[in-house]
């Protein structure tokens, strides 16, 4: 029953059917009925969804790198390191010093490579996999992290971290600092270019432009060159087979020689000529090029011959 208020305020009683719309039509589906094919299926305990999926409990984790990284004080104390002299006292006169060990050298090495990058958990798992492998004298990240302090103490690290006034963090490397562990490094310090090259046009290097030949200036030349025992500086007399000579610069070129076929390249100087006079030595303003080969006595040569004395301008 319902109640129905007319003009008068008075409720009035309707039956039910005077609430039933006459014009209500009925539709007959014909598609399946999922919901009742799911529960069909689940009281037969049939699979409702396939899952290509295995079960998470055999699942391989695929995080993030940063997810799985430790945090810096996650030391694994060496355990599986039984020759590990991390704590003792390092010889100088050890093949892999300032490596503790050579698996330690290599496991550095790898780590360290430039164009390889791993995170914590693959280092993790590179060694866990060697130490079932069977390797031996594997180190842990712990043994690791030591002896990378202990070659950053002995040869410094040349990174310094900058934080930007918005937060960023940048690492810039000392240049200089870099240079002098190359010239300081054997293997590295003969392949070192001390001195501009002049290509004749062509460049291929750094050293082989122009402005590296002609417009550097003069406090970041090659301040000397060493032929034959002697060092020659520049802006200091010398003297050479042709006479007296001061380099002001000194650079490579291709020459042809004459017991060679092909030009060999060699180091060059770019100085004035200086002439000896009753009054003493004469300075040409012009330049000329001399090769460093016939340079043959070194200033403090000369200074110590009581013949020579003087210079005057010409």
């Amino acid at each position: 029953m319902s109640t129905e208020d007319d003009d008068s305020g008075h409720d009035h009683e309707l039956e039910l059917p005077q609430l039933w719309d006459p014009s209500t039509r009925m539709f007959a589906l014909e598609e399946p009925d999922l919901y009742s094919e799911l529960i069909a299926a689940r009281n037969r305990g049939d699979t409702l969804f396939t899952c290509s999926l295995q079960p998470l409990a055999d699942e391989l984790g695929l995080d993030d790198d940063d997810m799985l990284d430790p945090p810096p004080d996650d030391n694994e104390f060496g355990l599986f390191l039984e020759e590990d002299r991390i704590n003792n006292q390092l010889c100088m006169d050890d093949s892999t010093y300032p490596w503790p060990s050579k698996a330690t050298f290599i496991t550095d090495l790898l780590f360290g490579s430039t164009h390889l990058r791993f995170s914590e958990a693959q280092k993790k798992a590179v060694l866990s996999w060697a130490r079932e492998m069977g390797a031996q004298n594997v180190p842990t990240l712990y043994a690791l992290r030591k002896a990378q302090d202990h070659v950053r103490s002995c040869i410094g690290n040349p990174t310094r971290k900058v934080t930007a006034s918005s937060g960023n963090i940048f690492y810039i490397n000392s240049i200089g600092s870099a240079i002098a562990m190359d010239y300081s490094n054997p293997l590295t310090h003969f392949c070192m270019q001390d001195y501009p090259e002049d290509g004749r046009g062509n460049m291929s290097q750094v050293h082989h432009g122009s402005k590296m030949l002609h417009e550097l200036p003069e406090e970041l030349l090659v301040p000397s060159v060493r032929v034959n025992g002697g060092i020659y500086f520049r802006n200091e007399l010398l003297q050479s087979t042709t006479g007296f000579f001061i380099p002001t610069r000194f650079f490579q070129a291709n020459i042809p020689s004459c017991d060679a076929e092909q030009a060999s390249l060699q180091v060059l100087a770019l100085g004035h000529p200086v002439v000896q006079t009753e009054a003493g030595f004469a300075v040409d303003p012009e330049r000329i090029i001399l090769r460093v080969s016939s340079f043959q006595r070194t200033y403090i040569d000369l200074q110590a011959d009581v013949h020579l004395c003087g210079f005057t301008c010409r």
